[in-house]
C-alpha cells in the first residue's frame, strides 16, 4: 500500500485578480497533494500490526491508525515504515506538527525513504517553507533521476521557493517521458515565469489537444495560454470548457481575454453571460465596471461597482470598486 503525496498545480482553483488587469493573477497556485504510487517505503524492522494500520488508513480512520502506529512504534521503535504510517494518520487528524516529527523521524532512520520525503516536503509547502521543502526532496531526487514522483514534486517545490530556471529544468526531463497535464502546466508557468511565453504557448496548445472532455483542464488550459499573450488559443480552450459545462468563472474568464484583444462588445456579453449564470459573482460585476468605465458609460460603470462592493465588502476587489466609486462621484 502507497500513500505519498503528489505534489501537484491545482489545476483550475485560482482566484480571479482583483485589481485592473488583463488577464487572471498570473502567480500560479500552491501545490496540493493527491495519492500516488511508487515503490514499497522500506522497512529496517519487522514490525506487528502493519496491515490494520494500511487498513485503517484506507478508511480514512486516523485516530486509529495513529494508535496502531503507536503500538507498532512500542514494537519496533526503529522501522521507518511505521513512523510513516504514524505520519499519515495524524495528518487524517490534522495534527500536521505530529505528522512531521514522524516523517521526520522515518527520514532519520532511512535517508533514502522517498515516500516519507514527498510527505514531508508537502507540509513544509503547507507551512510556506518552499526551500525546506527542496532541501529534503532534492538528494533523493538526484539520485533516481528515473522517479517521475520525486521529480514532480522537487518541479514543483523548486517552483514553490521561486527558483523558476530550476523548475524549468526538471519539467523539461519529466517532458521527455510521458507528461501528465500538471506536467505541462507547471512547466508552462515556469517558461512563463521566465519571459518564454512563445514556448509556453506552443506546451500549452499540446496540452489543449489532449484534454480530452476534462473542463477544468481546459479552463487551466485556456487561463495558461493568456498569460503567455495567446489569446486566440485561451479563448477556444475556454470555449471547449464553457461547452462541457458553463460557469460564471468560466464566462468572466473569457471575457477578460476578449478585453485583451480590445474587444470590448464580446467582452460585455460575456460578463452579462456570467452573472446570468451567477448575480452574485462579484468579479463578474466589478470587471463590469471597469469595461463600462472604458466605454465612457460612467453611470453603469457606478452601478456595477456597486454591487461589487456590496457583494464582497471586505476583499481587496469590493475595496477597489469603493474607490471607483468615489472617483466616479467626483467626476
Amino acid at each position: 500500500m502507497n500513500l505519498s503525496r503528489l505534489l501537484i498545480l491545482a489545476v483550475f482553483s485560482f482566484p480571479l485578480s482583483c485589481a485592473s488587469t488583463p488577464g487572471p493573477d498570473p502567480s500560479p497556485p500552491p501545490p496540493t497533494a493527491t495519492v500516488s504510487s511508487t515503490a514499497p517505503p522500506p522497512s529496517e524492522e519487522p514490525s506487528t500490526g502493519l496491515a490494520d494500520i494500511e487498513a485503517a488508513i484506507k478508511a480514512n480512520d486516523g485516530e486509529r491508525a495513529r494508535k496502531l502506529a503507536a503500538e507498532a512504534i512500542s514494537q519496533s521503535p526503529k522501522n521507518p515504515k511505521t513512523h510513516y504510517y504514524a505520519g499519515v494518520g495524524a495528518e487524517l487528524t490534522g495534527d500536521k506538527d505530529a505528522a512531521e516529527q514522524h516523517y521526520r523521524k522515518a527520514l532519520s532512520l532511512a535517508p533514502s525513504f522517498s515516500d516519507a520525503a514527498v510527505n514531508l516536503s508537502a507540509l513544509l509547502l503547507d507551512k510556506g517553507k518552499a526551500t525546506d521543502a527542496v532541501a529534503i526532496l532534492k538528494p533523493l531526487a538526484t539520485k533516481a533521476p528515473d522517479d517521475a514522483l520525486l521529480q514532480t514534486n522537487l518541479a514543483t517545490a523548486y517552483a514553490a521557493a521561486g527558483d523558476q530556471a530550476a523548475a524549468a529544468e526538471v519539467y523539461a526531463g519529466l517532458m521527455k517521458k510521458e507528461p501528465s497535464p500538471e506536467t505541462r502546466l507547471g512547466y508552462a508557468r515556469a517558461l512563463i515565469a521566465l519571459g518564454k511565453k512563445e514556448e509556453a504557448a506552443a506546451i500549452l496548445r499540446e496540452g489543449v489537444a489532449r484534454a480530452g472532455d476534462n473542463r477544468d483542464l481546459y479552463a487551466a488550459f485556456g487561463a495558461d495560454l493568456a498569460k503567455a499573450g495567446a489569446y486566440d488559443d485561451a479563448i477556444k480552450a475556454m470555449d471547449r470548457a464553457i461547452q462541457i459545462k458553463p460557469g460564471a468563472d468560466l464566462y468572466t474568464y473569457r471575457a477578460l481575454f476578449k478585453r485583451s484583444q480590445k474587444n470590448n462588445d464580446g467582452a460585455r456579453v460575456d460578463l452579462e453571460a456570467a452573472l446570468k449564470e451567477n448575480p452574485r459573482f462579484a468579479a463578474a460585476h466589478f470587471y463590469l465596471g471597469e469595461l463600462f468605465e472604458a466605454m465612457q458609460k460612467p453611470s453603469d460603470a457606478r452601478k456595477a461597482y456597486e454591487k461589487a462592493a456590496e457583494l464582497e465588502p471586505e476583499s481587496p476587489r469590493g475595496k477597489k470598486a469603493r474607490e471607483r466609486v468615489e472617483a466616479l462621484k467626483k467626476k
